[in-house]
């Protein structure tokens, strides 16, 4: 399992969505559609990031004070909005904006509902990369192939509670990689323009907008294993 179906596997739980949802005042089916579309914007914004010295030595330094280990669900429920404001900005940058004002419209909220959203994903997202990377890190592999399969235990309360809009079966629908690799397939078409939804044009800017996040290409098979090596180059 990679890092980005890591990620969509705890952050998508039933418990997690719901939890969520709660803060920032958002219905379950609109905040895991977000999450599904928050997600790939924030790796390729990460891994342009960390693809410098001084961005990935930066990144490292703040994944030191993100270390809390209890599940995606209650790092959501006591998530410090503040702190999450502060590194949506670190990863975005200039760019903060416009990516909230495209992920609510197309998740039908406001822009308020849309902030509130990233800034309390944002710390558990950081707890995760950090875990991601010291586990990487034990297991001596500096490229491709990390498994971080054996992290959902810690971060998700029940891996089979894999959000059923995204598998298609409830949440008492198995966790397969197989069903988020083909919810993964679909958004990434949809991401680059290729869907033939009404929703196309603004899901083909969401798009655009992670281009401006790979270095002005979009990356549409950036599963997070490059973010991972370049951290852990920076450990040595």
């Amino acid at each position: 399992m990679n890092l980005l179906n890591m990620l969509m596997s705890s952050m998508t739980s039933q418990s997690s969505v719901n939890a969520l949802s709660k803060k920032s005042g958002t219905t379950a089916d609109q905040t895991g559609s977000f999450i599904s579309m928050a997600l790939p914007v924030l790796i390729n914004y990460l891994t342009q990031n960390a693809s410098s010295q001084n961005g990935a030595q930066s990144l490292a330094g703040a994944l030191t004070q993100h270390t809390d280990t209890s599940s995606i669900m209650r790092q959501f429920m006591n998530a410090d909005s503040a702190d999450g404001s502060a590194i949506i900005q670190h990863i975005l940058g200039g760019d903060t904006s416009q990516v909230v004002n495209v992920l609510a419209q197309q998740n039908g909220m406001n822009s308020a509902q849309a902030e509130s959203l990233l800034d309390n994903m944002a710390p558990g997202l950081m707890s995760e990369l950090s875990a991601a990377t010291s586990s990487a890190k034990k297991t001596g592999r500096q490229t491709g192939g990390f498994d971080f399969g054996n992290l959902l235990g810690m971060f998700g309360d029940d891996p089979s509670e894999i959000a059923g809009m995204f598998t298609g079966g409830g949440a008492s629908a198995g966790f397969s990689d197989g069903g988020v690799e083909d919810m993964m397939g679909n958004l990434m078409g949809m991401l680059s323009g290729n869907s033939g939804s009404s929703q196309g044009s603004g899901m083909g800017m969401l798009g655009q907008l992670m281009g401006m996040g790979s270095g002005g290409g979009f990356n549409s098979g950036n599963d997070g294993t490059d973010l991972i090596s370049s951290l852990l180059n920076m450990f040595g």
